[in-house]
């Protein structure tokens, strides 16, 4: 979600940015970079979805709705690349299918694949998120790209796992209600590395079709959550 009106040192066009902004990037993308899903700390820096570095278009730096929240590493790697989903009018859940696979042949392998056919935005997503966990251009591009793998390796095996408990207690026909409310827990939207650990949900979903509720649960319990009078109503 992106709260509205701008902050108010947008007005300035100062060379650097003031804290009234930087803290309401911050809370407006859960303090998570908007391209890996990393939960940042208070340590993002300030992204142009619509690059101003060689364009025509030096407005851009200062128009609220062109300034996002990232890591350092996203950031780099994104550059001056255009055509990206803006997460906060579209749903990216909707174009893209984002996957953490511990079968892979190299061991944990990324999978980020557009959803729609010859949509130039889902592509170019998809396109530029897997390159922000499997850049090799440099030394420590390859070895921030370990590490963040790691970290979403830790998340999908903890979500998996209490995946796993509820099929079997399902298949026991035990109690459910606890261990659904411990899923919805990690489904939620602001949670790190939200969209690859709701993607294991949905591979649940032919065996298990009433975890389909939990996702929607997630997405309005966000809603009514920020929906206030300064809150346009848009996804993350």
């Amino acid at each position: 979600y992106r709260t509205e009106p701008a902050p108010e040192s947008l007005k300035n066009k100062g060379d650097r940015w003031k804290k009234d902004l930087l803290m309401r990037l911050q809370q407006d993308f859960h303090d998570k970079c908007y391209i890996c899903g990393k939960r940042l700390d208070a340590d993002g820096e300030v992204e142009h979805l619509l690059p101003v570095l060689g364009t025509q278009h030096p407005e851009r730096k200062y128009q609220w709705r062109n300034l996002f929240w990232s890591c350092r590493h996203c950031n780099g790697i994104k550059s001056t690349r255009s055509h990206i989903l803006d997460c906060c009018t579209s749903d990216p859940e909707t174009y893209i299918r984002q996957k953490g696979d511990g079968n892979g042949e190299d061991g944990f392998e990324i999978e980020v694949e557009p959803l729609i056919p010859n949509h130039a935005e889902a592509a170019a997503t998809a396109q530029l998120i897997k390159d922000c966990y499997s850049a090799t251009n440099t030394a420590m591009r390859e070895l921030i790209c370990e590490k963040k793998r790691e970290k979403l390796k830790e998340c999908i095996d903890t979500i998996d796992g209490a995946l796993l408990d509820y099929v079997e207690m399902k298949d026991n026909n035990e109690d459910l209600t606890v261990q659904r409310e411990i899923l919805q827990g990690l489904v939620q939207l602001d949670r790190e590395y939200a969209g690859f650990v709701r993607t294991e949900v949905r591979d649940y979903l032919d065996c298990c079709p009433e975890l389909a509720s939990l996702l929607t649960i997630a997405d309005e319990k966000k809603h009514l959550e920020d929906a206030e009078p300064n809150r346009t109503e848009v996804a993350v």
